[in-house]
């Protein structure tokens, strides 16, 4: 059956999920770029208001009666049979439409680019006189570049409402219109040589736009009684910009340090019209949308004066809130905040430029834990400087200060992408690899993963940075995202089933075992004066070489998986050894453990405030010494010595332990403190504590 249509037509499409079935809460949630741009152009007044204020003659009009309110038509690619190609089933939708559209418009994150070429090849195959149009943030960094790649020929740089608007109206009164003064936009001449125009100042403000949810039911069916709406989570857009400086985002390179937000009275408003259709859940999409205090205390009083009964979710950062205003927030509906923690490490939460300290998050999330506000964490790894030292301190921190979250009882890690804009793509401090070059799209920064056969989990990641090479930071982020993911489980079970919580809680140690084995591993490594990105990686595949697959799987290493002595654990987060890379890699696994276990009791033994630790000689002959002289310790010993510690018990009182003065002797290894911060380790001295004498 073909669909009517009076106006001329638009085409809208929606990028694929990634996901099998494309839900009510997927279109709520996937809606809201395309659903903007829809609710201008099927506005008649607003087009109207925005040509006047632009002043182009030739899309004006006299009244507002005369301006096209165009037909949207949304081709979703989530809805897409699996069998079937991009050309049939676009081919399909085209049919059900009485007319050729003008444009054919898409907005594509850089996950979704290989179906976005697939999109314009076939739109300019099936209906050649539609503009073929491209946004989204991918594109608005990288607009020359894409349009090279692809078919499209117009790609929309930054926010797309006006720019769009425009197009569409030049359009409308011309084909094919004339691009050269449309700011805001890169563009293919007819020759087929691409111009990029000066980038667009808004004329308008956002409270001047239709709502977005005014196109709603191009997305979802309407529901006949809102009360089937009563527990949809519907996505809510408030301003767009950041003024911050992270080196993992791009919107400062689309929006500068430009905030153009929705006033307090202008989102009531909206939440009032979609209250009225039945929708009480909602979440906010903007990184700064508690970032101006005045706005927030007027939107929650607006929300508590008219009685509104809903529950909202807001991004935000940890130094925007005080335990007042959250309070505030929490009577008008607050329930679940997502904080942008990034990582437990405070040296890399330095070098990412987030701008705040793990303090402050700890504050927030203590407040947020006393009024009862759900708290999601959200860490990434693969970052610069990021090793897997820093990855166990993320742990470390999730350990001591995991959030409150009983909804999705899941703290997220992601992959650090170093998308076109970001600093990281700039600098190249995170580097794409053995990506495959037939294909546009870009890595998604949660992997697939997968369980073979054989029990092992298979999966791929295409980033490197100096610090760490892709497979291992895919395995930090399996290891850290499923440690999050059963630690929080066991906690919110521990009141409820004690069977379900101990069954996370030894899941969460397998995953935090896995970090801690990877962890030593590079400690030695990285055991080398002035490492170079070169030495680290050569270093690396030494070990791994002598390794062999003894620790190349997880259910290789898990499989007699013994508990993380929380002394141990600290040591591994703190230490750092300046020397000992010959003679540590040549320590067999189970010596590597028990080397690094009697580090960590030498360290409690200095009140944990001498982190450096050098090896007196560092070659091959005194790895081969002591490997031999580990092989004698007993490990049940150690262990023993490691539990009292955490039990509170003083190693003063260990027999194989011995102290005087500024050397240590643990198991007949000694110990010497240097201008008290080094830890000199010397095999070649011994020390008879009867006599005090060194031989």
């Amino acid at each position: 059956m073909k669909l009517a249509k009076n106006n001329p037509s638009i085409v809208f499409i929606n990028p694929s999920l990634g996901i099998q079935r494309f839900s009510d809460e997927d279109r709520l949630r996937s809606y809201l770029s395309l659903g903007t741009l829809a609710s201008a152009l099927m506005n008649k007044a607003f087009l109207k208001r925005f040509a006047g204020n632009l002043g182009r003659e030739e899309i004006l009009f006299e009244s507002e009666h005369e301006y096209p309110a165009f037909d949207i038509f949304v081709l979703h690619l989530s809805l897409k049979p699996v069998q079937q190609s991009i050309n049939g089933y676009f081919s399909e939708f085209l049919n059900q439409i009485s007319s050729a559209p003008l444009l054919v418009c898409m907005t594509a994150t850089s996950a979704h680019l290989d179906e976005a070429v697939e999109i314009a090849r076939t739109a300019r195959q099936m209906v050649p006189a539609a503009l073929r149009i491209i946004g989204g943030p991918h594109v608005s960094a990288a607009a020359r570049d894409f349009l090279n790649d692809s078919q499209f020929q117009v790609a929309c740089i930054g926010e797309g409402v006006e720019t769009l608007s425009e197009i569409a109206l030049l359009a409308f009164r011309a084909a094919p219109p004339d691009l050269s003064l449309t700011t805001g936009i890169a563009f293919k001449h007819a020759g087929g040589e691409i111009h990029i125009n000066p980038l667009r100042k808004p004329l308008l403000d956002l409270d001047d736009y239709p709502f977005p949810s005014d196109s709603l039911d191009l997305f979802r069916k309407p529901v006949k009684d809102p009360a089937e709406n009563q527990n949809q989570l519907i996505y809510f857009l408030s301003g767009y910009g950041c003024p911050h400086d992270c080196i993992f985002c791009a919107q400062r390179c689309i929006h500068g340090r430009r905030i153009r937000e929705r006033s307090a009275e202008n989102i009531i408003a909206e939440i009032g019209c979609l209250f009225d259709k039945g929708f009480r859940r909602f979440a906010f999409v903007q990184e700064t949308f508690l970032n101006r205090r005045t706005r927030i205390d007027a939107f929650c009083r607006s929300i508590v004066d008219a009685g509104l009964q809903i529950e909202w979710t807001a991004e935000a950062r940890a130094d925007q809130l005080d335990f007042e205003q959250l309070k505030r927030m929490q009577a008008a509906g607050l329930q679940f905040i997502q904080i942008g923690v990034e990582s437990g490490d405070p040296a890399v939460l330095k070098k990412i430029g987030k701008g705040i300290d793990l303090e402050q998050i700890i504050q927030l999330r203590e407040w947020c834990r006393q009024l009862r506000i759900h708290t999601a964490f959200y860490l990434l790894v693969g970052l610069p400087g990021q090793d897997w030292q820093s990855v166990l301190r993320s742990a470390l921190f999730i350990m001591d200060y995991p959030p409150h979250n009983l909804i999705t009882r899941h703290a997220s890690v992601s992959i650090a992408i170093p998308y076109p804009g970001t600093q990281l793509w700039q600098e190249q401090s995170v580097r794409l690899v053995d990506r495959d070059q037939v294909n546009y799209s870009w890595p998604e920064r949660n992997p697939g993963v997968v369980t073979n056969d054989a029990g092992e989990f298979v999966g791929e990641n295409f980033t490197e940075t100096d610090d760490m090479v892709p497979e291992e930071i895919f395995e930090a982020w399996l290891y850290l995202d499923d440690y999050c993911h059963f630690l929080l489980h066991a906690l919110s079970e521990g009141n409820r089933n004690r069977g379900d919580s101990d069954r996370y809680l030894d899941y969460a140690g397998r995953m935090l075992y896995m970090i801690q084995r990877r962890t030593m591993r590079d400690l030695i490594v990285r055991a080398q004066s002035d490492l170079s990105a070169d030495m680290r990686k050569s270093a690396y595949h030494k070990v791994i070489q002598l390794d062999g697959d003894a620790e190349k799987h997880f259910k290789d290493v898990t499989a007699d998986t013994e508990s993380s002595p929380d002394v141990l654990l600290r040591f591994l987060a703190a230490a750092k050894f300046i020397n000992g890379f010959e003679t540590m890699r040549r320590l067999s696994i189970g010596n590597r453990i028990k080397w690094m276990k009697t580090c960590a009791l030498v360290w409690h033994m200095k009140r944990k405030a001498i982190n450096a630790l050098q090896f007196d000689h560092d070659g091959r002959q005194t790895g081969m010494a002591l490997d031999q002289h580990l092989q004698t310790l007993d490990e049940s010993t150690l262990n023993s010595y490691l539990a009292r510690i955490d039990a509170g018990i003083e190693p003063d009182t260990f027999s194989d332990i011995k102290r005087v003065d500024q050397q240590i002797s643990a198991f007949g290894i000694s110990f010497i403190v240097v201008e008290d911060r080094i830890l000199k380790i010397d095999l070649l001295r011994r020390f008879d504590f009867t006599t005090k004498e060194i031989f």
